[in-house]
């Protein structure tokens, strides 16, 4: 004998379900009234809209000097002289909107100014790491340095003070680092 089960209910169905009309949803991939499809903005047109943060990138040393607005730019201006009478045969230039020493067309220091307080430079090897540097041995003031790497150091000065308290040892630091950074090698 087959057992009865008492019919379940049916739960109601909203009123407006079944009176609205059915509404088209636009797809991801609309088109215009022309018939083209849009497009995604691309970073250029987003940074011509949007205001700038910093200033345009300089084509040269002279220009990105004349552009920088830093409370430490004396001590900026004071670091690239010394840098420059210690090493004469670096160039310099302008890589990533800051001051860069290049050494046979390899980078080896770039200035880092962001911070209102401080002014780093970063001493390097160019675009890539040598995991086998052993550079710091050759680096006779390498307790001024912070060292993230083997192959980068970073020199930290907070004020005009501390440069002139430094200048001999900072002079020598960049004397050691071309010395013992080749270029090619």
């Amino acid at each position: 004998m087959a057992k009865k089960t008492s019919p379940k209910k049916a739960a109601p169905k909203a009123a407006s379900a079944s009176k609205a009309p059915t509404q088209k949803v636009p797809s991801k991939k609309a088109s215009t009234r022309s018939g083209a499809r849009k497009t995604t903005p691309t970073s250029q047109d987003r940074a011509a809209k949007s205001p700038a943060r910093r200033p345009p990138a300089a084509a040269d040393p002279e220009a990105l000097l004349a552009a920088i607005d830093h409370p430490l730019k004396p001590l900026i201006l004071d670091l690239r002289a010394l840098i420059r009478k210690t090493e004469p045969g670096l160039e310099e230039g302008v890589k990533w909107n800051a001051l860069n020493y290049a050494a046979s067309g390899e980078d080896r220091i770039t200035f880092m100014a962001r911070s209102p307080g401080l002014i780093r430079v970063i001493f390097h090897c160019g675009a890539k790491p040598r995991k086998d540097a052993k550079i710091r041995e050759h680096i006779d003031a390498a307790d001024l340095l912070d060292w993230p790497s083997a192959d980068r150091a970073i020199l930290t000065l907070r004020s005009q003070d501390e440069f002139r308290d430094s200048k001999a040892r900072i002079a020598s630091i960049v004397r050691d680092w071309i010395a013992a950074t080749p270029a090619g090698a």
